[in-house]
């Protein structure tokens, strides 16, 4: 399932890694297959191996059932990735409501993640990982691709259970296949 669906990204996953598969999810149904509310998911317990959830949570009222509701609905040994607008400068993630986090907010975002985001992430029985994927690039293709220098934007692997599954044919950037 792919939340917030990028529509480059979803060509590439629909066509070459999950083309049985692949679920895009939004709430609004111009952008999605699937009208979905990340707060409640109408999938079954343990449905899905791979959670795709691209720059969603900052802007979800109810942060903490998001990510509860994703992981419910992973297989064991699934994986979320998760990405977010980081502002690593921060300690804490700011919302709305806080007068240092108002001036860093994008239209539409309800919080700004700073350095905690990885503890957001934590429940019991997830292993959360962060891959800086501007560090696998040369500098050439970070200018090509605008990919930063991974100050605002990571990938956060969140697995249930044990880390460094591999599902299909897609092994998770800088994990060992078990």
């Amino acid at each position: 399932m792919h939340f917030g669906p990028d529509r480059m990204l979803e060509k590439e996953l629909r066509k070459v890694h999950f083309p049985d598969t692949y679920i895009s999810a939004d709430i609004n149904p111009a952008l999605a297959d699937h009208v979905v509310d990340i707060c409640c998911i109408p999938f079954q317990d343990g449905y899905f191996d791979m959670i795709l959830c691209s720059h969603v949570l900052a802007y979800v009222e109810d942060e903490v059932t998001a990510i509860d509701e994703m992981y419910r609905v992973l297989k064991p040994g699934g994986k979320a990735l998760v990405l977010t607008l980081l502002d690593s400068s921060l300690p804490e993630s700011l919302g709305k409501n806080d007068p240092a986090g108002a001036s860093r907010l994008e239209p539409g975002m309800l919080r700004v993640h700073g350095a905690d985001f990885s503890q957001r992430l934590q429940r019991k029985g997830m292993h959360i990982q962060e891959i800086d994927y501007a560090e696998r690039l040369s500098g050439l293709e970070r200018k090509q691709l605008s990919v930063g220098d991974g100050s605002r934007e990571l990938i956060f692997v969140c697995t249930k259970g044990s880390p460094g599954r591999v599902h299909g044919s897609l092994t998770i950037p800088g994990e060992t296949p078990s």
